[in-house]
């Protein structure tokens, strides 16, 4: 019985340090855990001086979509928020044009997060152009934390999955489901996480 009493202890006591370590390890990689946007290219359409706003079209036919973007740029961490963040932005036309002259800036504007994070703006949804498929630029500035230049792309876009500039950049993470109502209008939701 002594035998069986040592072997038992023995494997209690491997066990218990077994079981220890993986706590540890647990703990330590979700103590760690971390989230980045990727970044994407800017391309050659970014205008600098774009004005602060939350409505993007400045003019709206009936044949076009709205779209609501709205988000909250957090720190890596994943979980705390960055109030007073520029969200600056810039996309396509329905008919896939970029405004890259006009004093109008259409399709173009800056937002500040609030103090929850958040940022949100009304615009129409991107058209195509060539092969690309539809998406929103967007450059994020905070100071003590690295500028950030991305993309948002939407899930199920038939152009998405053979666009080299979405997969050189891990395009399909910034995919976001598109949410459509009965009137036509469109709403998705990008959240963005910043490196210091």
């Amino acid at each position: 019985m002594g035998k069986w009493n040592l072997l038992r202890r023995t494997f209690i006591k491997k066990l218990f340090i077994t079981l220890a370590g993986i706590h540890f390890l647990h703990s330590s990689v979700f103590a760690k855990k971390s989230c980045r946007t990727a970044p994407d290219a800017e391309g050659p359409f970014y205008r600098r001086n774009a004005p602060h706003r939350d409505s993007l079209a400045t003019s709206i036919s009936k044949s076009d979509h709205r779209l609501q973007v709205t988000g909250t740029v957090y720190k890596a961490d994943c979980t705390e928020i960055i109030p007073g963040v520029e969200v600056d932005v810039w996309h396509a036309s329905p008919k896939g044009e970029y405004d890259n002259n006009s004093l109008q800036y259409q399709f173009r504007g800056k937002i500040t997060t609030n103090k929850e994070g958040r940022y949100s703006f009304d615009t129409l949804l991107p058209g195509f152009y060539g092969s690309r498929p539809r998406h929103i630029h967007f450059k994020i500035r905070k100071k003590n934390y690295a500028e950030l230049t991305t993309q948002l792309y939407f899930v199920g876009d038939k152009f998405l999955e053979n666009d080299v500039t979405a997969r050189k950049s891990s395009g399909s993470d910034r995919a976001m489901p598109l949410k459509k109502y009965r009137d036509g209008h469109f709403e998705v939701t990008f959240d963005i996480y910043l490196t210091d």
